[in-house]
């Protein structure tokens, strides 16, 4: 009777054991929750994104939207494009890559242009290409494909928004066209690399051209004149002309 005791004893002590190595060893190998363990977990809204991760869920995210596309011809077999493009999300992009296509009136491709900048939150924003060669051919038409995004990049903290003020916004024609506009930057804090980009329309709204230029820097409460030149008449009769400055504020 004592035996069979002795040897019950040793069992519940080898069985109690294996189940505090057993423990043991899985605590240890237990991992916190995080962003790149591959569930979903925390408050996740997918895997590894939503939530407190920085990484944006697809079903976040509207796709960008392309409110026209435009060419220009500047010269003799020279032409520029431009699009108006807006981000609806409150997310932004390190990269987007896109892709112009410019047609003759047989719609027959004449030449493509490849580029690619970066997308700020909630923002409209103009791309724009110049020095298209084109040749002899007239061209009719251009299309914008946006083919390839950086993942959305959610941000912790509200990023500080550039308040850039446009003003004495001019259209000279003769002898060669010709805008001019001031530029203040009233935010409090500085900046660079201002991409500035006119763009002239016709009094039914179309857009007859554009031109693109780069401000290095821009002090709180400094003022710029800025210009832009064509070397030959419009298209059209020139009604308007609209500004639009943007900085990267996601290289901040």
């Amino acid at each position: 009777m004592w035996s069979v005791r002795r040897r019950f004893f040793y069992v519940a002590i080898f069985v109690a054991l294996i189940v505090i190595v057993t423990v043991v060893i899985l605590f240890a190998n237990k991992k916190e929750p995080s962003c790149f363990d591959n569930e979903q977990n925390q408050d996740e809204l997918g895997v590894d994104c939503g939530g407190v991760c920085s990484n944006v869920c697809q079903n976040e995210t509207t796709e960008l939207i392309t409110l026209w596309a435009r060419a220009f011809k500047v010269g003799p077999g020279n032409h520029g494009v431009a699009a108006l493009i807006e981000n609806p999300n409150i997310f932004g992009a390190e990269e987007l890559v896109y892709r112009f296509r410019l047609y003759d009136q047989d719609n027959l491709l004449v030449n493509e242009r490849v580029g690619s900048t970066y997308v700020n939150p909630d923002e409209r924003f103009i791309i724009y290409e110049s020095n298209i060669n084109t040749g002899n051919r007239t061209v009719m038409r251009a299309f914008l494909e946006l083919e390839n995004q950086s993942a959305w990049k959610r941000f912790e903290t509200e990023l500080p928004k550039p308040d850039i003020s446009v003003r004495n916004k001019r259209i000279i024609v003769e002898p060669s066209p010709r805008v001019s506009a001031t530029l203040e930057n009233k935010s409090f804090f500085a900046l660079s690399d201002i991409e500035v980009t006119a763009v002239v329309f016709a009094e039914d709204q179309n857009a007859i051209a554009a031109s693109k230029t780069i401000v290095p820097s821009l002090k709180p409460d400094e003022v710029k004149e800025i210009f832009f030149t064509w070397p030959e008449s419009f298209s059209r009769k020139a009604s308007y002309v609209e500004i639009f400055p943007r900085v990267n504020r996601l290289g901040e």
